[in-house]
């Protein structure tokens, strides 16, 4: 009785091999149809197992003051360009900004205010000195009207006084040869004192005149060096003051730059979270509602997010078996996750080095699937079908 059991037991044993033996791949990776469903002929094929990954992923980080509202996916959810991904509270934000711009007004209005002291200056002394030329040349070549009005009275004066002179000296000999009488002769006296007084008087104007132009030029040139004193006194106490105030306004002015540039990441639009991928994948949520972010602006990842359009999967083929592959070569892949599926893809990269495991060297070999899966996804596994180099 013993050794009818003893029998079964080897007998089942030898089943099982022969089954275990030839469902199993061999060491070049090949399996047969039944465990694959694709190719009949296996020797002209290559199985490797792979796993999904993708080549980019992009971290959402968050680094000035907010909080999270809430949080509006889920760790491997997809989503497209747009897309919600968390709600903010952006009043931190917002006021951290106002304080900042009303710090960069303030600074403008301080430096304005110097800069004001010495341009004020600067433009009394530009006006004096215009007014002096002016003065200084009608001074000089007499070209004031009021100048070259009173010597038209003097020359019209000194005319009228010749005249006067002629028609005196004529009747003074009229007088001698006794043709008119005293009383006529002496109007002519007054006739030429009256002009030699209009004379008098013009050219005492004209004195007087150029004598008011000349003290005017000497008040000028003494408010043009009273205020040219004032502005280089002005310029040198301003000058330790104008520097600081400028250097003030332009920390204030990076601060701002820098916090405004904060708020306008691709990922921020208003006060969410929101995708910036045409198709991706959530990955690693490091955030929850009510989390405090970006406090004394430490940068904090909100979540990752993974490109859809770079979902590889990393063949593992054994080295001995690599010369066989082509860059760009056409592949199948079987998800795990489904296995009548069958994917076209293509041979995206065969890498220069190899890798260890299991007590064999591998090549892990990046094959791009030619069009989307809901089976092909990060993390999941699927077995890669290489054709042989013919």
């Amino acid at each position: 009785m013993k050794n009818k059991k003893n029998f079964g037991f080897m007998l089942a044993l030898a089943i099982l091999t022969v089954i275990f033996t030839a469902c199993a791949p061999d060491k070049a990776g090949r399996l047969d149809q039944d465990d694959v469903g694709t190719e009949k002929n296996q020797e002209n094929s290559i199985v490797a197992w792979g796993e999904v990954k993708y080549t980019d992923a992009y971290e959402l980080i968050i680094d000035f003051p907010c909080t999270v509202i809430s949080v509006d996916v889920k760790e491997g959810d997809r989503f497209g360009q747009g897309d919600v991904l968390a709600t903010l509270d952006m009043t931190e934000y917002n006021e951290t900004v106002k304080k900042l711009s009303e710090q960069v007004a303030s600074g403008k209005a301080a430096l304005r205010d110097a800069i004001q002291d010495t341009s004020a200056l600067e433009a009394d002394i530009a006006r004096l000195k215009k007014e002096l030329s002016i003065k200084t040349v009608e001074y000089s070549s007499g070209t004031k009207a009021e100048l070259k009005l009173l010597e038209s009275s003097l020359e019209r004066a000194e005319n009228e006084l010749s005249d006067a002179q002629d028609d005196l000296a004529l009747n003074k000999k009229l007088y001698e040869d006794g043709a008119i009488a005293k009383e006529a002769l002496d109007q002519f006296y007054d006739a030429v004192e009256q002009k030699e007084k209009l004379r008098s008087d013009a050219i005492d104007n004209i004195s007087r005149t150029k004598r008011q132009l000349k003290e005017e030029l000497d008040e000028l040139s003494t408010q043009l060096q009273y205020k040219q004193v004032q502005l280089d006194k002005t310029k040198e106490s301003n000058s330790a003051s104008l520097e600081r105030l400028s250097s003030s306004l332009a920390i204030y002015e990076s601060d701002l730059e820098i916090m405004l540039n904060k708020g306008r990441k691709p990922y921020l639009s208003g006060d969410s979270l929101v995708s910036s991928l045409e198709s991706g994948i959530v990955n690693n949520i490091s955030i929850i509602n009510g989390s405090s972010l970006g406090q004394q602006n430490a940068n904090h990842k909100a979540m990752e997010l993974i490109d859809a359009e770079t979902i590889i999967v990393s063949a593992e083929v054994p080295e001995e078996f690599i010369g066989e592959i082509d860059m760009g070569a056409d592949v199948k892949i079987i998800p795990a996750a489904n296995k009548e599926s069958v994917i076209k893809g293509h041979v995206g990269q065969v890498p220069n080095s190899a890798i260890e495991k299991d007590g064999e060297r591998i090549v892990r070999v990046e094959v791009i699937p030619d069009g989307k899966s809901e089976f092909i996804k990060p993390g999941y596994s699927a077995d890669v079908i290489f054709e042989r180099k013919k």
